[in-house]
């Protein structure tokens, strides 16, 4: 009888053993299910900090946010701006690709390891980790800019649980620029817009609640000097109400009451020929004249921009054309692309939606695309 016992004692601890097992094992599959972290995504989707051969710093408020369609395609000088500014300012790096995330990773990590720095975190994922609504847009829109649009609503969600608990920066960049911004200028108005820098006004806030590059192409030098020329028109518009981009390349040819001609970019005389480097020179000498050295305009971009997370995740704006005055907002579509700029229909949303929403031009973080 004893010996019966103790068999049925170590049948109960055993199928208790067995159950509780399965519990666990089930719970962890579903909680690698949930985080996409199942072996299917390793390879294209979820960066693991478990999988890096470096150090990393356990988490952090400032994240970079690019969107790139092909990372292997990313610039080696854009790469060492980007690791300079996860490994040695604690920015948590946060990419989007179409294709290529793994070669991405590969490149980061043969850079960030010869730094032997430790780094903040970074996830690097193919885009099919997007909800199934947003990829059916990416996928069967025939507008470029609904496509974009898609793209960055669908990041900024996966952004948005970053910011869960603790308020912070957004730092959105283009991936395919050639030259990021110096990092010097960038950190100094990081700095600022969260609060920590010289120029306050009378709440103790920074003027501006996010700043944008003063984007130019390169174009061939002169005289051994790169000359500044304005890139990003169609994402532009000066405060309080004049579009950027030229009379010929809007979907209406006209100039709308308030505009200020002499703003509207022109390559000949008929309103005062504002060239693009006319109008990178107007941001250099506007900033000159105010207090925080920014020009506030009502949209602007230029490659990369920084916000404060709390204005960039108001729940009611988003960068699609959806839920808004369409008749005021038109106004500033191109005409090749038959609809206004993600970012312009973005900065109009906030504008109406957060209380004085403000939004400059640095004249001095200077973004240099390829000329087309």
């Amino acid at each position: 009888m004893k010996g019966w016992a103790q068999y049925e004692k170590r049948l109960f601890w055993s199928l208790v053993s067995g159950v509780l097992c399965n519990f666990l094992c089930i719970s962890y599959m579903a909680f690698e299910m949930e985080r996409g972290l199942d072996q299917d995504n390793l390879r294209s989707n979820a960066i693991l900090p478990a999988t890096r051969p470096f150090k990393m710093l356990p988490t952090t408020n400032i994240w970079l946010a690019g969107i790139v369609l092909d990372g292997s395609q990313i610039k080696s000088i854009v790469w060492d701006a980007i690791l300079e500014l996860n490994c040695y300012h604690n920015i948590g790096i946060h990419i989007i690709t179409k294709e290529s995330a793994e070669e991405a990773l590969h490149l980061y990590s043969i850079k960030v390891k010869a730094e032997n720095k430790q780094c903040a975190p970074v996830k690097i994922q193919n885009q099919n980790v997007f909800s199934k609504r947003y990829l059916e847009i990416i996928r069967t829109s025939r507008k470029r800019i609904d496509r974009i649009s898609a793209l960055r609503n669908a990041h900024r969600e996966l952004l948005r649980e970053e910011f869960l608990y603790s308020e912070g920066i957004v730092l959105l960049a283009d991936l395919d620029l050639e030259i990021l911004p110096k990092t010097s200028i960038v950190m100094d108005q990081i700095s600022k817009v969260k609060g920590n820098g010289p120029v306050m006004r009378r709440n103790d806030e920074y003027e501006h609640d996010a700043i944008c590059a003063n984007g130019s192409g390169i174009s061939k030098p002169r005289k051994g000097k790169i000359v500044g020329k304005y890139y990003d028109t169609f994402a532009t518009v000066f405060w309080p109400d004049t579009f950027a981009l030229p009379l010929k390349n809007r979907a209406s040819k006209v100039l709308y009451e308030g505009e200020d001609p002499k703003l509207v970019r022109s390559d000949d005389a008929k309103h005062g020929k504002f060239t693009q480097q006319h109008m990178f020179n107007y941001f250099k000498n506007e900033g000159i004249k105010t207090n925080t050295g920014n020009v506030r305009v009502t949209s602007c971009f230029g490659g990369l921009a920084i916000y404060k997370s709390k204005p960039y995740f108001e729940e009611k704006c988003n960068y699609q054309l959806n839920n808004i005055d369409s008749s005021k907002i038109m106004r500033y579509a191109s005409k090749k692309e038959r609809r206004p700029c993600e970012h312009v229909v973005f900065h109009d949303c906030l504008r109406n939606n957060v209380d004085g929403f403000n939004i400059a031009v640095n004249p001095n973080m200077i973004s240099y695309w390829k000329r087309n």
